[in-house]
């Protein structure tokens, strides 16, 4: 492709008001609110967004599973934050589709509302009033959050003004019940609300609930909800960003870590806390519980990163690894792109560690993360799964090979290759029993080899190649597989059409397999029609909401306006080699409320 939407791209980012740190410490605690426990999931990056879309053609920017009515199988969640509710422009909705033997599922009683929820429904603060703006569903997590056997959804609205601020920020939680989600204020308790003053002094434009993931970071059995505040100020007045960690054992008080201030990074706004992920990186366990113990990486996608010279740096971005023990969360490592002849961390300070790609302005290193088991490997002291970790960096540039450049040298390095910007890569970082180390780390871009028929093109400027990640074991073979958002390619000279890559798990040098063995999705293979701006892979989930064990893809094309609006497509797992949706696949087309099937 030769162009794209850069006011979007850049949009969702800085919306998120993005800011810089390096490292945390436990600044505030504050008293615990009962009822609250959550488990992990993929997380989207961003909350900003120049979408005006109203009702159906909102799109469908994060995407997350659970059981929600406790009947085995799991159920999708929709976040569309531009849905415009009552003429309210940008108040937000999240649909919600009830899995099955069948997969998902719709009603054919009109009394029911198919599970569109906003905050109008849920009575938000007992007033019933949503207000423009606040992108409700911007961020979703799923779990079991007052255990009661059936799983809730934790819902991000970073755009929520609070009584003396604007944009600080919301999260509520809806709880599950043999009938699915039920929430309102007024009925026994079924939905609660967290907000920045329980926990700090709120301000303005802090963007509380920019994302949302969950795990036992204690190893305890009571899980904990993390909330990244990318606007977060810390002591120092610098908006250096925050995570929030709700810790779900009722003995411990939530608690905020604040990042920045540190030796190495000197910048503000590095979006701390824009994505989060969960994983058991070393795959070690609590020793009295026994109970495994999640680690959290949280990215900072316009971080500094000090090149060279003392005082030079290149906002490249950031990934911070905090590792999971009976006294909760401890940094661990972080992470930055050097392209290193040996991937090291150093040996003193922060651990910070390099791995491969170009250290450049606006690569947005940290601005998707996912989590899996890449290569099925364990850690042998506990049979516990070695996760592996994926970043996303939307705005790497690539340097052509001779055989691509599409005109004669010289060019501005001297060395007669061709430079695009923004083309995309995923770093994959591997566990190990001392956790994610930079050794063996991958870069995967759409010049590693993506030869597929379906997709002409390569390499090209503004592709956003890693823009969304999900991972899971679409295949069934033991090992999960990489699904890579490029929403920002051109098809068959439509512009910003979009795709997606499904890179498969291997056991052999830590790696993930490509072609012939990659499969690449869009909307053609999935019996819609191309259009521009589609863009296709913009949110990504995993799920199994046919309960057969095998973990389903959910793709999001948010803006296929011109034909029936938001469109999201659920491909269903399969053990044949090639993954997900080669027998199966279902389509939720929000402006008719429609569920189709395929092949």
């Amino acid at each position: 492709m030769n162009t794209r939407p850069r006011s979007r791209f850049f949009l969702r980012f800085l919306l998120a008001f993005t800011f810089n740190i390096l490292t945390g410490q436990l600044l505030f605690a504050a008293d615990p609110d009962p009822g609250l426990a959550a488990e992990g999931g993929t997380t989207k990056c961003c909350i900003g967004s120049d979408f005006n879309a109203a009702g159906p053609w909102a799109p469908t920017e994060a995407i997350a599973f659970g059981d929600f009515n406790g009947d085995g199988y799991q159920d999708a969640a929709l976040g569309m934050p531009s849905f415009d509710v009552d003429n309210v422009e940008d108040a937000g909705a999240v649909r919600v589709l009830y899995g099955s033997s069948e997969g998902l599922t719709t009603t054919d009683d009109p009394s029911v509302d198919l599970e569109l929820w906003d905050q109008d429904r849920l009575e938000v603060s007992g007033s019933g009033e949503v207000e423009a703006g606040d992108r409700f569903g911007a961020s979703l997590a799923v779990g079991d959050f007052n255990q009661d056997g059936y799983e809730d959804l934790a819902i991000g609205s970073p755009g929520e003004d609070s009584s003396a601020f604007e944009d600080s920020g919301q999260v509520d939680i809806i709880h599950g019940s043999p009938s699915g989600l039920v929430g309102c204020h007024s009925c026994n308790n079924r939905h609660e609300t967290l907000v920045r003053e329980t926990f700090v002094l709120e301000s303005a434009g802090t963007n509380f609930g920019s994302a949302l993931a969950a795990g036992d970071f204690h190893g305890d059995g009571y899980p904990d909800l993390a909330i990244g505040s990318p606007g977060e100020v810390n002591a120092d007045g610098a908006i250096s960003g925050g995570v929030f960690l709700y810790t779900g054992s009722y003995s411990e008080s939530p608690q905020w870590w604040y990042f920045g201030g540190v030796t190495r990074h000197y910048g503000i706004r590095s979006g701390f806390g824009s994505a989060l992920a969960v994983g058991n990186f070393n795959g070690d366990k609590n020793p009295v519980t026994g109970l495994p113990l999640d680690d959290l990486a949280v990215g900072a996608p316009h971080d500094d990163v000090r090149l060279g010279s003392y005082y030079s740096f290149v906002t490249g971005g950031t990934v911070l690894i905090y590792e999971g023990s009976a006294d909760g969360l401890k940094h661990d490592k972080t992470f930055h792109q050097d392209d290193p002849l040996l991937p090291t961390c150093s040996s003193y300070g922060n651990k910070l560690c390099e791995v491969g790609g170009r250290l450049e302005d606006g690569d947005q290193f940290g601005a998707s993360l996912a989590v899996g088991n890449f290569d099925g490997d364990y850690n042998p002291d506990t049979n516990l799964s070695l996760d592996d970790l994926a970043i996303g960096v939307p705005g790497e540039g690539h340097w052509l090979k001779l055989s691509q450049v599409s005109a004669p040298g010289p060019f501005p390095d001297g060395v007669g290759k061709e430079y695009v910007e923004d083309a995309g890569a995923v770093n994959v970082i591997f566990g190990t029993r001392t956790g994610l180390e930079p050794q063996d780390n991958r870069i995967w871009h759409q010049d590693n080899g993506f030869d597929h028929t379906d997709m002409p093109d390569k390499v090209e400027a503004g592709d956003g190649f890693g823009s969304a990640l999900a991972a899971g074991d679409f295949n069934d073979d033991l090992r999960d597989e990489l699904a890579v958002g490029v929403p920002y390619e051109d098809l068959e000279g439509i512009p910003r059409a979009g795709l997606v890559h499904v890179l498969l798990g291997s056991s052999t040098l830590k790696d993930l397999e490509v072609w012939p063995h990659n499969r690449v999705w869009n909307h053609l293979q999935l019996d819609n029609p191309i259009r521009s701006n589609d863009w296709f892979g913009d949110a990504l989930g995993a799920g199994d909401v046919n309960g057969d064990g095998k973990i389903d893809l959910a793709i999001a094309a948010p803006v296929h306006a011109d034909v029936e609006g938001s469109v999201a497509h659920v491909l269903w797992g399969t053990r044949h080699h090639y993954g997900p949706g080669w027998n199966k696949w279902q389509s939720w087309y929000e402006a008719t409320n429609r569920l189709e099937e395929g092949p």
